[in-house]
């Protein structure tokens, strides 16, 4: 969608973005949004050297694939105030993986999540449902996965067929959609059966995914420890009855 040049701001751009937002607006945490933060190791090394020198006392999160992180990278972003990553792994099935021409495989996940641990930062992982290869099979495959790497949080979203991608061709010539259409739907409800499943049978998954991964006992624990006073503790409680009500109701109907 964004073409394939990686374009990056050079260190002082960004050191001089971030000190004007702390010390004009007192803003102290950030989200990098970049799909390809972590692509150049050396980079990443000099901003974290460079917001260190700077005295930024900041918190700061950001998006990264599996294959570009190392425990050097991780240990610079820790120390320059990096404390959670979100990871689009998309599928726990390694034979998606390759039809979607991710260019990771599953170790490679481990792996990765298990570096954020050891450094000590959050990991965050996004799953699709519906892309046209998904089934019943393929989809227990990401419940199983999701639960053996147990990323800190996790989130599910229908695939979207945007124009001028390669899921756009083949669902379109696998009858999924027709060519020209745009659905309205997206990440939230299904966009277009699959090959396998209607949209009927899709509309229910991602509350029974969400449910799978977060109604178990060592997510609610670990959850519990991590509310450092009462009230981090009755967010959660809420949010989390909420969301339980969300999924109830969305399942019912």
């Amino acid at each position: 969608m964004s073409g394939r040049e990686n374009r990056r701001r050079s260190i002082p751009n960004i050191i001089g973005e971030l000190e004007n937002c702390v010390k004009q607006h007192g803003i102290r945490n950030f989200l990098f949004r970049s799909d390809t933060f972590t692509l150049d190791p050396d980079w990443v090394i000099r901003l974290c050297n460079g917001i260190q020198r700077a005295g930024l006392d900041i918190k700061w999160s950001c998006n990264s694939r599996v294959d570009t992180l190392s425990g050097e990278v991780l240990r610079a972003m820790k120390d320059a105030g990096c404390w959670i990553i979100s990871f689009g792994i998309e599928s726990g099935s390694q034979e998606v993986l390759d039809l979607m021409k991710k260019g990771i495989t599953k170790d490679q996940v481990r792996a990765a999540l298990n570096l954020c641990r050891v450094e000590g930062i959050l990991s965050s992982v996004y799953f699709l449902i519906g892309v046209p290869w998904e089934s019943e099979e393929t989809f227990r495959e990401t419940l199983d996965f999701a639960r053996q790497i147990d990323p800190d949080i996790v989130e599910f979203f229908y695939a979207y067929p945007f124009e001028g991608t390669e899921m756009y061709v083949t669902a379109a010539n696998e009858g999924l959609i027709e060519r020209g259409d745009f659905p309205i739907s997206a990440y939230s409800k299904p966009a277009m059966p699959t090959k396998h499943l209607s949209m009927e049978r899709l509309e229910g998954m991602r509350s029974e995914a969400l449910k799978d991964f977060y109604l178990r006992w060592p997510v609610i624990s670990r959850t519990i420890r991590r509310a450092r006073s009462p009230k981090v503790f009755l967010n959660y409680a809420r949010f989390g009855m909420a969301q339980l009500t969300d999924l109830v109701t969305t399942q019912r109907n």
